[in-house]
């Protein structure tokens, strides 16, 4: 299995395996996506800890709120807002994810 941290609010989006991307008719199936918990990172913000299948190499995050098929995101004053989503390319292994989590006290 595969990990990474994903900030609270956000989502994800989209997922890559080594073809490409995710294709649920291929496959058969969604990718395997669990979220473990909420964790300390770096003693410094709180983040979800999920795990992925180990088939899978990137995943695509967006803010809960935005919508599903625009890749830009617009406040309410109208100015695009800084970041409409990530790419999580660099998953981790289950040593390096617990080596960046504090426990919650």
């Amino acid at each position: 299995m595969k990990y990474f941290f994903l900030a609270q609010g956000w989502r994800v989006r989209r997922v890559w395996d080594v073809s490409g991307l995710w294709n649920e008719m291929a496959w058969r199936r969604r990718p395997i996506i669990i979220p473990i918990g909420v964790y300390l990172v770096d003693d410094r913000e709180e983040m979800v800890l999920y795990k992925v299948e180990e088939s899978i190499q990137a995943v695509e995050a967006i803010p809960e709120n935005s919508p599903n098929t625009s890749d830009r995101i617009v406040s309410n004053e109208g100015s695009k807002v800084a970041i409409a989503q990530v790419r999580i390319s660099r998953l981790l292994s289950a040593e390096q994810a617990l080596e960046r989590i504090t426990p919650l006290k």
